[in-house]
């Protein structure tokens, strides 16, 4: 009878490490979700600044190698946006060639600027931009701003 009535040693966790286990789960499990934002806007900004310097570069290696007029546009309306056009212009408005079918880039929420310019040509066989342009793009949150510098005679860009 002397057994039943022995003290056992607990085999449980205590409350308190039962709420730092919670906590370190938790925390795992929460801090992805709260950095989504903040990579998915980064991503975005990325992505687009990718897009745009190869989608100048298309633009000016097209002008080079078919003798094409190219010309990047910048529109407002209904959003900010680059156009890219291959073709003539009649009218004051672009000829695009049926088979050159760019997708309009659209220039995201968080990023300022980069309507400094309206309109870049690119001349026929020599690939060289109609006139030296700056675009710049903006990046308040962070305090970073992009510079692409057009130079004459190469068609080529720096990024600043």
């Amino acid at each position: 009878m002397k057994q039943l009535f022995l003290r056992r040693p607990f085999t449980g966790f205590t409350l308190v490490e039962s709420i730092a286990v919670l906590f370190v789960m938790g925390s795992f499990c929460l801090l992805p979700v709260l950095m989504v934002a903040a990579w998915q806007e980064e991503l975005t900004v990325r992505r687009f600044l990718n897009r745009f310097e190869k989608m100048v570069f298309v633009c000016q290696q097209i002008a080079v190698v078919e003798g094409r007029n190219t010309s990047i546009k910048n529109v407002a309306q209904p959003e900010r946006m680059f156009l890219f056009y291959t073709g003539s212009v009649a009218n004051n408005r672009p000829q695009p060639y049926p088979e050159d079918r760019f997708e309009a880039l659209v220039i995201p929420g968080v990023l300022t600027g980069g309507n400094s310019i309206k309109e870049i040509k690119f001349l026929a066989e020599s690939g060289h931009p109609s006139r030296l342009t700056t675009i710049r793009f903006g990046w308040p949150k962070r305090g970073i701003t992009y510079t692409y510098q057009f130079q004459l005679g190469g068609g080529r860009f720096e990024k600043e």
